[in-house]
């Protein structure tokens, strides 16, 4: 089962025709025969989500496959043309077109850049002059991959603690002062963009602040703040890594990006198909689902996304966002990265999620993806994470400061709900929402 309202808005979304003026693909030859569909002759590849023994998979067809697939071209992954979810096409992309098509995408999931204020009616844009007038204290909130703003809002005020938390960050509804000066946000590409180069927007933006800064950062957001941090002072007091990928994520690894597109979108499904019912503001699965789809558009024919063929290390680095964050042995950015210069103190939440498959049989694909359990082992060839993890980052990454420092015990939160918190549920944790209560008052 798939929420298929999920699939179609990403789809339509994504889905675009091919230039104006371009020129049929197919030869004279191929156009006379019976039954050819003179419609779909328009030189577009696509990416198709099939579900294969239960599982969401990323399927590329370039334009001549598609114009005369058949039965047999599902044979090599066991699915027929029936068990097709959703299919996205597109104009084809050589490799010079890649950057584009990953800004084009950034825009879709986030369309603001820079920092942003949080005010009655929402995030809004600083008024000149602004930043430099706050004195005392202000909180400062970094997203993550395929994220925005909104995240942090729409999340903390989904529970009764985190809104009450997050109201009082920001003051109370009748205007009463709550710790901070101001609640600040910082929107950045995170696929066509390196951490490093989100870095300094971060810190060209913070110049004229005169106030000390607390930190919030989600995810690759992390390695945003520590980017900033390493290129010089900053007025940062305390900074709360929320599962930030500190030393990489599996996810992002070269070997395993094909799986780990398969991954994204089989944990959007499940949290679209879990949000039903519920009033969310900002699902998380939307964004999960258009970054996932986005980026099979993308990279699909590179990766040959379906296919059992290798893959180059190349590939990964097109996507420098994606780069930056890769957990390999030879990763030149994070080896770089620490140690963090300055006074600022570290903590940090994590999880080591566990779904139980068997009350929620929604995760129980997950088992084919990372292999903490025995009855994994059979699912070799698909094992993303080794080890512990919260279902987009490895959980021992998400203390560790670099080879030889981690940040203390008693500074990071290790929660006990392994089986109800995810990467895109951590503010909705009442373990995790006390954490940030104590640490930032």
């Amino acid at each position: 089962m798939n929420d298929t309202a999920l699939w179609s808005a990403v789809g339509q979304a994504l889905t675009q025709p091919m230039p104006t003026g371009q020129e049929a693909r197919s030869p004279m030859q191929v156009r006379r025969r019976r039954g050819f569909a003179a419609e779909r002759d328009d030189g577009r590849e696509a990416v198709e989500l099939v579900r294969d023994d239960g599982v969401l998979r990323w399927v590329w067809r370039p334009a001549e496959q598609q114009l005369h697939q058949g039965r047999r071209a599902w044979r090599s992954i066991g699915t027929a043309p029936g068990d097709v979810v959703q299919r996205i096409e597109f104009p084809p992309l050589g490799r010079n077109q890649i950057t584009d098509a990953l800004v084009a995408l950034d825009e879709r999931l986030n369309p603001n850049r820079g920092l942003r204020c949080w005010s009655e009616t929402g995030w809004r844009a600083l008024k000149p002059g602004e930043l430099e007038a706050f004195k005392g204290r202000v909180l400062l909130l970094v997203h993550g991959t395929f994220s925005r703003s909104e995240m942090y809002d729409a999340e903390l005020r989904s529970t009764e603690a985190g809104r009450k938390l997050f109201e009082r960050w920001v003051g109370g509804p009748k205007g009463t002062q709550g710790p901070y000066a101001a609640v600040l946000a910082f929107d950045h590409a995170t696929l066509s963009e390196s951490a490093w180069l989100n870095a300094l927007a971060l810190r060209q933006a913070l110049e004229p602040l005169n106030a000390k800064v607390d930190i919030v950062a989600h995810s690759r957001g992390g390695l945003v703040v520590c980017w900033a941090l390493r290129m010089g002072s900053l007025p940062v007091e305390q900074v709360v890594f929320v599962g930030s990928p500190l030393t990489g994520t599996s996810l992002a690894s070269p070997a395993r990006l094909r799986e780990a597109l398969d991954l994204l979108a089989n944990v959007a499904d499940a949290l679209s198909m879990l949000a039903k019912g519920t009033a969310m503001a900002f699902p998380p699965a939307m964004p999960l689902a258009m970054g996932a789809a986005g980026l099979a558009s993308v990279l699909g024919k590179a990766l040959h996304v379906g296919a059992g063929l290798p893959i180059p290390d190349a590939v990964v680095g097109l996507v420098p966002g994606l780069m930056s964050q890769s957990r390999v042995g030879n990763n030149i950015e994070l080896s770089r990265l620490f140690p963090l210069p300055g006074s600022a103190s570290y903590a940090g939440v994590g999880v080591q999620f566990k779904p139980d498959a068997v009350r929620q049989p929604i995760w129980k694909f997950w088992e084919r993806f990372s292999n903490l359990t025995d009855q994994a082992k059979y699912y070799g060839a698909e094992v993303i994470f080794g080890q512990p993890n919260d279902l987009v980052v490895d959980t021992s990454a998400m203390s560790e400061l670099g080879p030889a420092i981690s940040i203390a015990s008693s500074d990071f939160r290790l929660l006990r709900d392994s089986s109800g918190t995810h990467h895109c549920s951590y503010f909705r944790n009442s373990e995790a929402i006390e954490f940030l209560s104590q640490r930032l008052q």
